[in-house]
């Protein structure tokens, strides 16, 4: 199988890729003061996009 514009078969294009349902251009800011602790909580829950 010949691959087209660089892409696999598998591949999809999106939009956009979103956290906490923002965009990039509209990120969501959360203040915090010194010394307080944060707590992040990544997921992996792509399907195909390994950026």
């Amino acid at each position: 199988m010949s691959m087209v514009n660089g892409m696999d078969l598998n591949d999809v294009k999106f939009d956009a890729y979103l956290a906490n349902r923002h965009s990039l251009q509209d990120p969501q800011i959360i203040k915090v003061t010194p010394g307080t602790t944060v707590r992040l909580r990544l997921i992996n829950a792509s399907a195909s996009t390994n950026y």
